[in-house]
């Protein structure tokens, strides 16, 4: 048993060098025994759920008290950090390489296919039904099978840089022209195609059968919008408020957006229609909100809201009925990424930074950090015991597995 031990030490040493990372550790607690929790099907799309809460409640291995031990590094590099996370199954990661989707293997990180597309895949894939969803700049929609074997594809013209939705037999998703389209999940053809007046449309979230988008309605100003998921309607919108918001997020007919104006920079809206009515607003230290808020819940609603500040890089969170702060904190390791999008599961939120991945426990304080070098700006993958995120690695963007 000790010569096995001492192989393993020789094994993962290097392994930790090449990787060019640090564990800091500011909770003093040893490495203890996880209990097995059931797994479940992944992290199917940009803040896993359909309302994008960014909150796994079924995760029970990776904890904020102790830091997961190093998995892989990707062999393969990305062109940039995907802005909108890594979307898995249970077994396989995706993500945007280029002109095409890749797959790796969530257990070593070897790729495992590509599925090609016309121009470069900006947002992340939504696993949905058991199919995977993408778009491209190129302005090509595609669906494929888990083994990458094209299902269908559609091409509109414009550029997709979000994140599809799947709901019932629809696949919603913002085109770059201010257009919110629905395709069919197994042909791709366009079901509906609803204009939306405005600069810019955010990956949508879902609540039932509505798909809320975040507008940019002029250049001080933003809504956001819900539409009928199934026919396309238009059905409301918040008032017009100052600034330019994040994707919303949704959880029990509560939205949150983060804000661009550095005084009303958290936002929650109430899903009534037509007029999604204005709950409270807040202020994350008086700065930006760049990335999307993530909320925790309980089955009587959402309990706390998470949001980086801009500038210097703290997070906040907030009591996701009343608006209150109930803290704000720095990371160890340096300022959080300033368009970081918090990952909540098992009691810790976990962001990154300028030069870490790092954990916080929901009650707030700094528990441990991942340091890697350079920017952590990819949102954080947690399932089933596995951290997935991207930074730098010797010039080139790879995925991290912890």
């Amino acid at each position: 048993m000790k010569l096995q031990k001492h192989l393993l030490r020789f094994l993962i040493v290097p392994l930790l060098l090449l990787a060019g990372f640090a564990v800091t550790s500011l909770s003093g607690a040893s490495p203890r025994a996880y209990a097995a929790c059931p797994p479940i099907a992944g992290y199917p799309t940009f803040g896993f759920d359909n309302g994008r809460t960014s909150y796994n409640p079924s995760e029970c291995i990776i904890s904020p008290s102790v830091a997961p031990p190093f998995n892989w590094i990707s062999p393969f590099g990305l062109l940039a950090a995907p802005r909108e996370g890594i979307s898995t199954d249970s077994t396989q990661g995706y993500v945007g390489r280029g002109p095409g989707l890749l797959a790796f293997s969530l257990a070593t990180g070897t790729p495992l296919w590509v599925a090609p597309a016309s121009n470069t895949v900006v947002g992340s894939a939504t696993v949905y039904l058991g199919n995977i969803y993408f778009g491209s700049i190129g302005g090509d929609f595609h669906a494929v099978t888990p083994a990458g074997v094209p299902i269908c594809s559609n091409s509109l013209g414009v550029a997709i840089t979000t994140t599809p939705i799947g709901f019932q037999n629809v696949v919603i998703v913002s085109l770059a022209n201010g257009m919110v389209v629905g395709f069919n999940f197994n042909t791709c053809a366009v079901m509906w195609a609803t204009p939306i007046l405005g600069s810019s449309v955010s990956s949508p979230a879902l609540y039932t059968n509505v798909a809320l988008v975040s507008v940019q309605v002029s250049a001080t100003q933003s809504e956001v919008m819900a539409i009928n998921a199934i026919t396309g309607a238009i059905l409301g919108a918040s008032p017009a408020l100052p600034g330019s918001f994040t994707a919303p997020t949704v959880v029990l007919r509560q939205i949150y957006v983060g804000s661009s104006v550095p005084t009303v920079s958290v936002i929650n809206l109430a899903l009534t229609l037509p007029t999604l009515t204005v709950n409270w607003v807040n202020s994350a230290g008086g700065e930006p909100v760049f990335g999307k808020p993530a909320v925790d819940y309980t089955t009587t609603g959402p309990t706390q809201v998470y949001a980086v500040s801009a500038n210097t890089g703290k997070l906040f969170a907030f009591n996701a009925v009343t608006g209150a702060i109930n803290w704000g904190l720095a990371a160890p390791c340096g300022p959080l990424y300033k368009a970081a999008s918090p990952t909540v599961a098992n009691g810790g939120v976990y962001v990154g930074g300028a030069t870490c991945m790092n954990a916080f426990k929901t009650t707030g304080s700094p528990t441990w950090s991942l340091a890697v070098g350079t920017i952590v700006a990819s949102p954080a993958t947690v399932v089933n015991g596995i951290l997935l995120f991207t930074a730098t690695n010797g010039g080139t963007e790879r995925i991290f597995s912890f």
